[in-house]
Parts: C-alpha cells; sequence; structure tokens
C-alpha cells in the first residue's frame, strides 16, 4: 500500500489508466514528489478533505494518452511548464515539435515538467508554487472547478 493509500489520495497504477475521465468531485493532481515545490504542495493536499487523486510522475509511469490530453487541454504554453535548461531541450531544436513529439518527450523525461497540473472537470491548470494549487482547491465554491468570490 502506498502512502497515498494511508492518506486519502492514492497512486493509480498505469495498468488501469485509460482516458482522462472528468468528474465532479474527483481532482486529479500530476506532481513529482522529486521535487522540493512538488512535495511542499503534497503535504498541504494531504491536510485537504477533497477528493484528490495524487499521480507522482517521479514514481508512476503516466501513459502517453494521459500526457496527451492533459497537453492539449492545458490552460498554458508548453514553454511556460518545461524547463527550458533540462539536457532535452538544450541538445535539440525543437521549436516544431508536435504535440505527439512532446508528450513523448515527456513520457521519457517527466522531470522536464516544471509545476504541478491539475485536472478537473472543466479544465486542466498548470501551477507554479504550491500556494497557487492550495488556494486553487481550498478556494472552489463547489465541484464545477470554480473559484469562490
Amino acid at each position: 500500500m502506498s502512502q497515498y493509500n494511508q492518506i486519502g489520495l492514492c497512486n493509480l497504477p498505469e495498468k488501469i489508466m485509460g482516458i482522462l475521465s472528468t468528474s465532479d468531485d474527483l481532482i486529479r493532481v500530476y506532481l513529482n514528489s522529486e521535487k522540493m515545490n512538488d512535495r511542499e504542495a503534497l503535504n498541504y493536499l494531504k491536510a485537504n478533505e477533497k477528493h484528490i487523486l495524487v499521480i507522482d510522475t517521479a514514481l508512476q509511469d503516466v501513459s502517453e494518452l494521459y500526457w496527451h490530453e492533459i497537453l492539449k487541454n492545458l490552460d498554458n504554453d508548453l514553454s511556460q511548464i518545461l524547463d527550458q535548461t533540462h539536457q532535452v531541450l538544450e541538445e535539440n531544436e525543437v521549436k516544431d515539435y508536435t504535440i505527439e513529439d512532446w508528450v513523448t518527450i515527456i513520457k521519457q523525461n517527466p522531470e522536464i515538467m516544471m509545476g504541478i497540473v491539475v485536472v478537473g472537470k472543466k479544465n486542466t491548470k498548470h501551477f507554479k508554487t504550491p500556494k497557487e494549487v492550495v488556494e486553487h482547491i481550498a478556494g472552489r465554491a463547489d465541484s464545477t472547478y470554480q473559484k469562490r468570490s
């Protein structure tokens, strides 16, 4: 049993992962526990009482289909969420890459992602800091992913 199952969060095995479903009451959080900010966000999320499914890309192999759906629905440009100093990006000319190329790169190098991705019913958002993630999730007025006014 993973540490996530013990705290109400869980790691979803890839063998049962399919296309991203968007449930009203389930928030999917993609993070990398090898990064300090992501670990900090995870600690905050442990205290949250919302239905959160944490997928740790450092421990979990995320399917190409999932990465494709995440990138397609992301609210940010890829240049804002990828570590531009990562060796893969420095060694290759990436200006003409397709989404499929990016999916392959991210699947093989998940540490290239900077920040945390949150997938909800109506949108997929990228956050750079743990504070942004917590404010977004805790600030939801209801399960439709809207912030309180």
